[in-house]
């Protein structure tokens, strides 16, 4: 019997194109697990919250320092009336907020977990196919029908 398929999916994308195993339009998408199962899928299902559900941790929004939200928002006006002392305290007010950093970016392939009724259907799939594999190997056995 077929062993039960881990429900962790692996996206990659594919050396050619192939239909989508959901709605059968073409797509260099693939999900692939460790164990081998695969099959091509839409971008769009993957976003799709009914399909499946994505096991990277989301990426955190970044959001304003308290040092930037307490600053005035003085858009090059000074209290100096002298021009000197007034473009440095601009400048210097800009050196001082620190820039955004970009969140990182995932290195690897980013990770999928099916819903349980596409699951089911994955393994309902994998087990028909062993069944036929068993059936065709037992018919081999058997011996052929006399022919006239």
């Amino acid at each position: 019997m077929a062993s039960a398929i881990r429900n962790v999916y692996l996206h990659r994308t594919a050396d050619r194109d192939g239909p989508c195993w959901v709605c059968s339009k073409t797509s260099a998408a693939c999900l692939t697990n460790e164990q081998g199962d695969w099959f091509f899928v839409c971008v769009n299902h993957l976003s799709d919250a009914s399909f499946c559900t994505s096991l990277d941790p989301p990426v955190p929004i970044p959001t304003k320092s308290p040092l930037n939200a307490s600053m005035p928002k003085s858009k090059g006006k000074s209290t100096s009336k002298d021009p000197a002392t007034a473009h440095a305290n601009v400048t210097a007010s800009t050196e001082s907020s620190p820039a955004h950093p970009s969140p990182p970016k995932p290195t690897g392939p980013k990770g999928f977990a099916l819903k349980s009724s596409f699951m089911f259907l994955r393994e309902n799939e994998k087990k028909k196919k062993a069944e036929r594999i068993a059936a065709n190997q037992v018919k081999s056995l058997l011996p052929s029908v006399p022919r006239r």
